[in-house]
């Protein structure tokens, strides 16, 4: 396996575990809401759609379809190599997988980050958004050569 497919997988695997960790904790400890400071609290919240709230009227097994071939489609992308980098892919799977097992398993997505002038949100998706920008800048970037150090000499 390769380094780059190294990264993607452990990334993933991290992301996935931190954010079903996350959900666990919201779902069993968080029975009200903790004001952490400003505009920031810890609310536990369920959204049947998809980001915020988008698609909340759509039947679910449209949702799952949907959510499924797009983390099929970036986990092919990834490990290709053609969506890069890899960390930038392994944020967006495991946070995708991980809203897509909460769909699968309870039919919406566990939220507990709630900022009051943005709808409520998990660690999924903040990983999804971080991911997405990275990819976007790295796309932004030149094109890296790597010359062969023989070639370097002459």
């Amino acid at each position: 396996m390769t380094p780059a497919r190294r990264t993607l997988l452990a990334t993933a695997v991290v992301t996935l575990a931190a954010d079903l960790a996350s959900k666990a904790w919201a779902t069993a400890e968080l029975d009200q809401p903790i004001e952490i400071g400003g505009s920031l609290s810890l609310r536990l919240g369920y959204n049947p759609g998809v980001a915020f709230g988008v698609g909340q009227s759509l039947p679910s097994w449209t949702l799952l379809l949907l959510t499924g071939l797009i983390c099929a489609a970036i986990a092919v992308a990834g490990w290709r190599g053609t969506l890069m980098p890899p960390v930038a892919v392994g944020l967006i799977l495991g946070g995708a997988i991980g809203n897509l097992l909460d769909r699968l398993t309870e039919g919406s997505v566990v939220d507990m980050v709630h900022l009051t002038w943005w709808p409520t949100f998990n660690l999924a998706d903040v990983a999804i958004c971080v991911g997405a920008a990275l990819a976007v800048v790295f796309s932004l970037l030149p094109e890296r050569t790597s010359q062969a150090p023989e070639a370097e000499a002459s």
